[in-house]
């Protein structure tokens, strides 16, 4: 199964998406046999799946993935594990790029909670997703597209700087900087977001 889904993911990053999906379907099905429909390594290879289908832009497909890990993964790990709050904040960009943006919010705030009690809320890598996060969903639900494509792409540019500052004194230190350690699993999910709106028309 992992073979598998590691040849899935050369395709997917190839943009071969039509040889990717029998990857990771293979790898799924493999994985159910072995383990059960309700094991978290059901619900991994389900979220490689939802973002295969996401960037293809097969977002009911995706959301069908997504919370069916969510599910599995909110009754094998709790609530409040850092994969529950991947499935979450994968989910709720699935809501973002399809315009859902009300259904978005919600999601997106339950994923932040559980960042934030991870890393704490003073935490820089917290502080930058929170940020963005609430421009990308509260304000295109509230105040339209335009303002809030500025607005989360200001709060994005702000925490690159910052982020920017922290590597340069990290690195005059000797002192290392895991910012993927930090941030878990949603920094990247954020940063597409807000791609998508400075795209968006």
């Amino acid at each position: 199964a992992a073979a598998l889904a590691n040849l899935g993911l050369v395709y997917k990053a190839r943009g071969q998406y039509a040889l990717a999906e029998p990857m990771y379907q293979g790898a799924l099905s493999i994985n159910e046999k072995a383990y059960g429909p309700d094991h978290r390594i059901v619900a991994n290879s389900l979220n490689n799946l939802g973002v295969l289908f996401r960037e293809q832009g097969r977002y009911a497909d995706a959301e069908r993935a997504y919370k069916r890990s969510l599910s599995i993964r909110e009754k094998a790990l709790g609530p409040h594990d850092l994969y529950v709050g991947q499935s979450l904040n994968n989910l709720a960009f699935n809501y973002y790029l399809e315009g859902r943006y009300g259904e978005a919010t919600p999601v997106s705030r339950r994923a932040l909670g559980i960042f934030e009690a991870k890393f704490g809320r003073d935490n820089l890598y917290v502080a930058g997703v929170q940020q963005t996060l609430r421009s990308a969903g509260e304000l295109l639900l509230t105040e339209g597209a335009s303002s809030s494509r500025d607005l989360a792409k200001s709060a994005l540019e702000q925490v690159d700087t910052r982020l920017t500052e922290l590597k340069s004194q990290a690195a005059a230190s000797g002192a290392a900087l895991d910012i993927d350690a930090q941030l878990g699993a949603t920094w990247p999910a954020v940063r597409a977001t807000v791609d998508q709106m400075r795209t968006n028309k």
